[in-house]
């Protein structure tokens, strides 16, 4: 299976055991809902992919960037020495659920019994990472990293995740591909996805990014046409159709090399400053609903 690539329809009927037991853990149910749900996708994906490239061991140490309470949180946490999840787990950035950061909360939200000592939740902005450079063996962020900001803030975002990992280490990131003509400052086209997070974070793909897209998925996305403040179920979507974009995930992993430098100062300023004139015109521009956005609780099987 390949690890650098656009959801696909085809990707569920994956006949690797591995793959199917990751789908099976994390949604027993999900085949009698039709489809697999794109975030499924995104978590199964991430951790085949982690595990195919042996960042999965216990040793290892992993951090997830706004990371909420994701799944794939927990079952790392029982294979893995360390965790760090961090978010800001504030209202304000569409969490919903009990703050991990609080003790004993995290126990509480649990999908399944887990390594307590091995997950560590801290509040923390994702441009502004509080590790020491070479910290991490391995970085995952699912599909949070394009509402940092924009386009600015992701590459910015990006260079703080290959400053925090140990050379050599990976990163698992997924975000929303736009799979029709629409424009969208925060989610990325095609043509978008590898210079902003390669070239820009001066890290490497571990193998040539798919950019095939389903047919289907295009001309049947589902529809989240939503009065503001909606917040039920949108069943197992694929693609996305909202406003004049449609969109879908990718995901992709890129690996720190040996001889990896930071951007220049000059770059630096350049992509701050495009994520503050980004910020300062968000309100003009196309929202994104918030059920796009926020924590899907179902997803752990909470009631």
């Amino acid at each position: 299976m390949k690890l650098c690539k656009v959801y696909s329809l085809a990707d569920a009927q994956e006949d690797d055991p591995f793959w199917q037991d990751l789908l099976q853990q994390m949604s027993p149910g999900w085949k009698a809902l039709g489809a697999l749900h794109r975030k499924y996708w995104e978590w199964g994906l991430g951790l085949y992919g982690l595990h195919k490239l042996g960042c999965i061991r216990p040793d290892a140490q992993g951090l997830g960037v706004a990371a909420g309470i994701e799944w794939p949180l927990f079952y790392l946490a029982n294979r893995v020495q360390r965790v760090v999840a961090t978010d800001l787990y504030i209202l304000d950035s569409n969490f919903r659920d009990p703050d991990p950061t609080i003790l004993g909360n995290a126990a509480l939200i649990a999908p399944f019994p887990y390594r307590q000592e091995a997950l560590v939740f801290q509040r923390m902005n994702a441009l502004e990472l509080q590790f020491p450079a070479n910290t991490f063996d391995f970085v995952f962020s699912f599909s949070s990293i394009e509402h940092f900001g924009g386009h600015g803030a992701a590459a910015l975002a990006m260079q703080q995740i290959a400053r925090v990992l140990k050379p050599g280490g990976v990163a698992c990131i997924a975000t929303e591909l736009i799979i029709n003509d629409g424009r969208n400052y925060e989610f990325f086209r095609p043509e978008e996805i590898e210079p902003c997070f390669v070239k820009l974070s001066g890290m490497e793909m571990v193998e040539p990014l798919d950019l095939h897209v389903d047919d289907e998925l295009i001309a049947k996305p589902v529809h989240f046409d939503f009065e503001p403040g909606y917040q039920g179920d949108t069943g197992p979507h694929t693609s996305v159709a909202c406003g004049n974009l449609t969109f879908t995930s990718i995901e992709f992993f890129l690996r720190k090399p040996r001889n990896w430098k930071p951007i220049t100062r000059w770059t630096r300023r350049r992509l701050y400053a495009r994520m503050m004139a980004d910020l300062g015109l968000q309100r003009t521009r196309e929202s994104i609903p918030s059920v796009v956005r926020r924590s899907i609780k179902r997803l752990l099987h909470l009631s």
